[in-house]
């Protein structure tokens, strides 16, 4: 199936959003953190320029800068919200410290289904497995699908390191040899901040893939 791939860059904190659609125009939102209103017209205008609408937004984790735009969408297009249950403890605390960096406050919302490690989703054919990496939350999430093949890291790496990681390195790593090395290297892989690389990139420039390899 051919997909096509928008990113809008929001917020203070330079954070990827990502439209994912098909030929037919069934669309996903991932990390929708359009924080102000003229954020959320370009992201509104986009969609009917192009005649899409959402049919999930899927979040790679609940920090604020990832999650701000999701109750206007949600009221706008009666979408339904999906999250790894581990993180909500992250979007009460979104809530809270979203004004300490100059965002509004989020408003509050409820996530309509939540996710786990190896589920399979399916939106108007789009297809996407979960693979759960906590680390930089308990509750993060890689999005792999298969027709890029593309993987939505969120912000468990960055491009040539890891995110920043509030456990041990060692279980991410340990996570990401078992789950994410074994994907094939042309997969291309799309961050919550700055531009993407591919995996085969990755394991021959990052340092974290290096020694994953050197203990292969």
């Amino acid at each position: 199936m051919k997909l096509f791939i928008h990113t809008f860059v929001f917020n203070s904190k330079k954070e990827n959003c990502y439209l994912l659609w098909n030929r037919v125009g069934e669309c996903l939102l991932i990390d929708p953190g359009c924080a102000a209103s003229a954020e959320q017209e370009t992201l509104v205008g986009f969609l009917s320029q192009n005649d899409l609408r959402p049919q999930a937004i899927l979040l790679t984790h609940g920090h604020f800068d990832h999650i701000a735009g999701v109750p206007f969408l949600r009221q706008k297009y009666a979408c339904e919200c999906w999250m790894h249950p581990a993180d909500e403890k992250e979007l009460r605390l979104s809530r809270s410290l979203a004004p300490m960096y100059g965002f509004d406050t989020v408003e509050e919302f409820n996530v309509d289904h939540y996710y786990d490690d190896g589920v399979q989703l399916s939106f108007g054919g789009i297809r996407q497995r979960v693979i759960h990496i906590p680390g930089h939350t308990d509750g993060s999430v890689c999005l792999y699908v298969p027709d890029g093949p593309y993987l939505f890291v969120g912000d468990v790496l960055v491009k040539g390191s890891l995110g920043f990681v509030n456990n041990g390195y060692g279980e991410v790593l340990a996570h990401l040899e078992k789950k994410i090395y074994p994907l094939p290297d042309e997969t291309l892989l799309f961050y919550g901040h700055g531009v993407p690389s591919t995996l085969g990139e990755e394991k021959r420039t990052n340092p974290f893939f290096h020694r994953m390899n050197r203990e292969k």
